[in-house]
């Protein structure tokens, strides 16, 4: 504790020491070193507040940084749970082969989720049932690119088959 305000004291007494030695035009003669110290002290108390003052603009900032954070953690983990909700549903849908209702479901959805390769396989399995073989085709096309595009060529030439083959099929058909 004495180490603390040992250097500072020092510091100070050498400082008075030395300006009492040294000569000063008037305005800085002896009688006006206390109100120089003085001043001095007024502007560590200054320094001292606007440091408090800048720290506590810190803190407050991190927790507004960290109130945001949570914040759209929370909202992240509702968009999952609607996310799973939607995808509850679909499996709802497709186990009860209701592609009417799954269809106005998917495509506004799938128009945002480009690239959600279960949604788009669902709406074509969904027009497969139906008969609606070009549509089926075009979606596993689709998916066929998402994963050729992510490097699982494999996925993507297995898709790329199946469309190949709902296309031939149809063609046959018609």
């Amino acid at each position: 504790m004495i180490r603390k305000f040992l250097l500072p004291f020092l510091l100070i007494t050498t400082i008075v020491t030395t300006l009492s030695t040294i000569s000063f035009p008037a305005e800085f003669k002896s009688s006006n070193i206390n109100r120089i110290l003085s001043e001095s002290s007024i502007y560590t108390e200054e320094k001292e507040k606007e440091v408090t003052i800048k720290r506590n603009l810190f803190i407050l900032l991190f927790l507004m940084l960290l109130t945001i954070w949570f914040l759209l953690l929370s909202r992240l983990k509702k968009d999952l749970k609607k996310s799973e909700d939607l995808l509850i549903l679909v499996g709802r849908l497709l186990t009860e082969e209701n592609c009417e209702e799954l269809e106005e479901i998917l495509v506004p959805v799938i128009s945002f989720l480009k690239e959600d390769t279960f949604l788009i396989k669902s709406l074509a399995d969904c027009y497969l049932k139906e008969g609606r073989f070009i549509e089926a085709a075009a979606l596993y096309e689709r998916i066929s690119e998402i994963f050729r595009k992510s490097g699982f060529d494999v996925l993507s030439d297995s898709f790329k088959k199946r469309a190949e083959e709902l296309l031939s099929r149809e063609f046959r058909r018609g």
